[in-house]
């Protein structure tokens, strides 16, 4: 933002992302710079009257927004949360007439009265989706956290990515591809989307959804909405194409991400795909729009086993079956911050896992597809435990045999069977608000004297890793309600290194304990995978 030379007497500002030939300066003056800055990166600060900063401390404190995830199915529910205040000034009362407040993203933040506003901790971040009044005079604000961004819009409107016009055959690119080529899609022409399922997911976020993009260029949801009838009567219609100024994701080359991204943490979405799905690619054939949701939901994070979870930055990450290496418990849940005694329940069995890969792509896109290969996993053990089938069905449209289905799909099968094959317990509470920081995903030690261990069958349970897998905040109460999934029945492994060849790290007979705690070390098949000291091998999971 800031360029000097010599002394400093010349600052400059450049808004570049708006691209040639809509690219300004402004210069030298620090007061136009600085407003030209404030009024092009954010339009609503200075323009609008709804984001004044103005203190209401007549609110009432709400219940607080929850989320509930279907980690089986790849789905989450969104969080909503309704404040009610008096208003006595009448700020909000003119916000609301003007339709000020609606769509506006907020901050929930918690904190002392001793303490200045910028030192609040910041719960939850929502966009207001309703203004009201109710039957008491006062006014209510409805907030959904930011995954209502990816619901009820369509996405995949044009043929793609290969040039194409009536008439041609369509091409099938080579590598990664997401791009469109501005005909609509049909049987004809084609969408072809491929690449790392995690690239695939951002391009439907970034390009297609719109999220992170400048909200004064998002696209209308209105317009979207008249266009889907349309398409579905006709067939007949004009694709969208992307606004002019979006950024424009290319699988491939991570400089054309919209990165930080204030609704999606892009960071540890590329970890996750340098990482645990770093050999994976998907291969998608379109011939009509899908619902973004449905889409990213179906078609990728349920055959991935993930789900999104929305963090009180208001930024979503991933969130795998697998918990991710070397994380330990951020918190510490104890009888002196649980309210009562815990409650135990028990997880959904399932001990079948049945994929259904190698799609048809020679019929159009709909929701009954054919498909060429199939393959069903069981868990002998918990058959014969509960002598009762509980199957998994998953469809992967993506998924190719060519491609590693069989890899990705028994892996799937592993993780799902080590989470619920037998039912590990899951516990559920209510905690003091000091564990406010606490969200979806983390891992928590829980130690608690009057509950059962169903892993010892004696009371009291210690320094118990569980995970959060549902959080609801009752900030009216004072309280947050917990469930944490036990990990000690999930038989997780040792997350372990490869060594490099520079440390001469010698062979299991001779390394010493450090190393054997740290690095993988080659076992032998035909001794039931023991060491040459007859110790177990290090698993790979």
């Amino acid at each position: 933002m800031r360029a000097t030379t010599g002394d400093g007497s010349l600052i400059g500002y450049s808004l570049a992302a708006r691209g040639l030939p809509w690219e300004f300066e402004v210069w030298p003056m620090f007061a136009s710079t600085a407003w030209f800055w404030l009024t092009s990166v954010y339009p609503g600060l200075l323009l609008t009257t709804s984001n004044t900063a103005t203190v209401l401390e007549t609110m009432q404190i709400p219940a607080g927004a929850s989320q509930t995830a279907n980690e089986l199915e790849g789905t989450s529910s969104v969080g909503a949360m309704t404040v009610k205040c008096i208003d006595p000034n009448g700020t909000l009362k003119q916000l609301a007439a003007q339709d000020a407040l609606i769509g506006k993203v907020v901050q929930f933040q918690m904190g002392f009265p001793s303490l200045s506003i910028g030192d609040f901790v910041t719960s939850n971040t929502l966009q207001i989706t309703q203004v009201g009044w109710d039957s008491t005079g006062m006014i209510t604000l409805t907030c959904s956290d930011i995954q209502r961004f990816i619901q009820g819009q369509q996405i995949w409107w044009s043929g793609g990515p290969a040039e194409w016009s009536p008439g041609q055959t369509a091409v099938q690119p080579v590598g990664p591809a997401a791009g469109p080529n501005g005909f609509p899609v049909s049987q004809n022409n084609p969408r072809f989307v491929q690449g790392n399922p995690v690239d695939i997911m951002l391009a439907a976020l970034q390009n297609e959804l719109g999220v992170g993009q400048d909200p004064s260029l998002r696209r209308s949801n209105y317009v979207l909405s008249q266009l889907a009838p349309v398409y579905a009567e006709q067939q007949n219609y004009d694709p969208l194409p992307p606004p002019p100024g979006w950024a424009i994701f290319m699988p491939g080359d991570d400089s054309t991400l919209i990165n930080p991204n204030r609704y999606i943490d892009v960071d540890q979405f590329l970890s996750l795909r340098d990482s645990q799905l770093s050999g994976d690619f998907f291969e998608f054939v379109i011939t009509r729009p899908i619902e973004g949701e449905q889409f990213i939901e179906d078609a990728i994070l349920k055959p991935l086993g993930l789900y999104l979870i929305v963090g009180a930055d208001g930024r979503l990450p991933l969130k795998p079956l697998k918990p991710l290496p070397y994380r330990t418990p951020v918190f510490n849940l104890t009888a002196g911050n649980i309210i009562g005694i815990p409650e135990t329940a028990r997880q959904p069995i399932v001990n079948m896992v049945t994929a259904r890969m190698d799609v048809d792509a020679s019929d159009c896109t709909t929701a009954a597809r054919m498909y060429d290969g199939q393959l069903t996993y069981q868990q002998q053990t918990s058959l014969e435990l509960y002598q009762q089938v509980y199957e998994q069905q998953v469809e992967a449209t993506g998924l190719r045999t060519n491609y590693g289905a069989t890899m990705r799909s028994w892996t799937l099968a592993d993780r799902i069977f080590r989470r619920h094959s037998f039912a590990p317990p899951v516990y559920n509470l209510k905690a003091h608000l000091a564990s406010l920081a606490v969200e979806s995903g983390d891992l928590v030690s829980l130690t608690h004297p009057l509950l059962v261990d169903f892993q010892t069958g004696k009371l009291g349970v210690v320094n118990v890793t569980c995970e959060v897998v549902d959080r609801r905040p009752d900030y009216a109460q004072g309280r947050m309600e917990f469930s944490l999934l036990d990990t000690r029945f999930l038989n997780l492994a040792t997350a372990y290194q490869i060594a490099p060849a520079a440390l001469n790290v010698p062979a299991w007979q001779q390394a010493s304990a450090a190393n054997r705690g740290c690095y993988m070390f080659v076992s032998s098949a035909a001794s039931g995978g023991t060491n040459s000291d007859g110790t177990p091998g290090n698993t790979i999971y």
